[in-house]
């Protein structure tokens, strides 16, 4: 476990559901802000939801099973 009490696959769904943050937060800036030379876009935002949604979903599964921390 994580110094925050969490299991190894809660440290996982942390880092997707970081992952997923900024993809969204890339979708949202002008090309001219973007990192990107030319911004392509990405996944869809559809996708982005469902990803997110299962990920929390999941990471609270985990919560409730082991007491840990959130």
């Amino acid at each position: 476990m994580s110094e925050f009490g969490r299991t190894t696959r809660q440290d996982t769904i942390w880092s997707e559901l970081n992952d997923i943050r900024i993809e969204i937060d890339e979708g949202l800036r002008s090309p001219e802000e973007s990192s990107y030379v030319e911004y392509e876009g990405g996944p869809e935002l559809a996708d982005l939801i469902d990803s997110w949604d299962g990920c929390v979903q999941e990471y609270e599964e985990i919560h409730a099973e082991n007491d840990t921390k959130g």
